[in-house]
């Protein structure tokens, strides 16, 4: 399972520059990287298929985290308000993981988003083919040096 985040929906995968070595920007790198967790996870979803593993995704809830700490100017008193007023425990965060990884109502379920521990709706950038075989494509080439020794999979295998 792949761990992204309902912040998906805010994410546009930037092609041109998809580590913004050319300007970082926290909330648009964040939901860049869960939009492309996802499209990871249902490009790994058709490469499984029928082969007894499944590949999901899954936004835990808005968790009680240090993330929220780490806000600064004017986003650090409203990043004070959400952690404190907006968030759920970690327990509660572990939940839909949890239920993925052990319910045996969801064997077999495979290329779904999940929340809340049920199937949830994405966005149209989320459920993409051609992107999701881009983000495939552009995540072995960045792999390739370590993918290349002895102990590594051959990449047609993953």
């Amino acid at each position: 399972m792949s761990v992204a985040s309902d912040a998906h929906r805010s994410g546009r995968v930037n092609w041109n520059d998809p580590g913004h070595a050319r300007g970082y920007m926290g909330f648009r790198v964040y939901s860049q990287s869960k939009l492309m967790n996802i499209m990871f996870a249902f490009a790994l979803a058709r490469r499984v298929a029928g082969s007894g593993v499944t590949s999901t995704a899954l936004h835990p809830g808005v968790v009680r985290s240090g993330f929220w700490d780490h806000g600064s100017g004017v986003v650090r008193p409203v990043f004070a308000l959400i952690k404190r007023f907006g968030t759920i425990s970690s327990e509660e965060g572990a939940r839909t993981p949890v239920y993925l990884a052990t319910a045996p109502e969801v064997q077999g379920l495979n290329g779904i988003y999940f929340a809340r521990c049920q199937p949830a709706p994405t966005t149209p950038a989320a459920r993409d083919e051609a992107a999701q075989e881009r983000l495939w494509t552009m995540t072995q080439a960045w792999l390739a040096p370590w993918l290349d020794g002895a102990d590594a999979p051959p990449a047609a295998a993953l």
